[in-house]
């Protein structure tokens, strides 16, 4: 058949042309994949932590920072409200097993945004009255990880995270 095709004026189909008409069709297909992966692995690598090996190494201490803060007994209330010009405040009440307020803490909230890390945020408190400590950040999205961090001392004495819907918003 291709013989008589050729002989008919037409060029004979070859492997050649076969393979060009291949790789000239999915040639495009290729590129087009890996650009578009490189750009989703440019925008998000996926690592939710910076160090996950050395993360993992130190979850046993992690579960005993978790039993000395559940022996401790604390009870730490929260509130965030709106500030104007887009800022949020963190109120943080913590008190002891026995409901006194507790006073002379350090300590920070960490805002972390859910998707994007370059959206985190970190707000030092501040003693505004003995037992109430006070931060605020700005509000760069509706939904956020707070990890609320106080040291007594410099060690830890209370870690907590909750995924809240910031106030403020439209």
């Amino acid at each position: 058949m291709a013989m008589a095709d050729a002989a008919r004026g037409g060029r004979p189909l070859t492997g050649r042309a076969v393979f060009l008409w291949f790789v000239c069709f999915f040639a495009p297909i290729f590129a087009v994949n890996f650009y578009m992966a490189r750009m989703a692995y440019d925008t998000f690598t996926g690592e939710v932590v910076a160090n996950p090996y050395r993360h993992g190494l130190e979850y046993d201490s992690l579960l005993a920072r978790a039993k000395a803060q559940k022996a401790r007994g604390w009870k730490v209330d929260a509130h965030l409200s709106a500030l104007p010009g887009g800022r949020i405040a963190i109120e943080v009440a913590p008190r002891d097993a026995a409901g006194a307020p507790v006073a002379g803490l350090t300590g920070a909230a960490l805002v972390d945004h859910p998707v994007d890390a370059r959206l985190n945020q970190v707000a030092a408190f501040h003693e505004t009255s003995p037992g109430l400590y006070r931060a605020t950040f700005e509000r760069r999205s509706d939904l956020a990880d707070v990890r609320i961090e106080l040291k007594n001392g410099g060690a830890p004495a209370y870690s907590s995270v909750n995924r809240v819907a910031l106030p403020g918003g439209r």
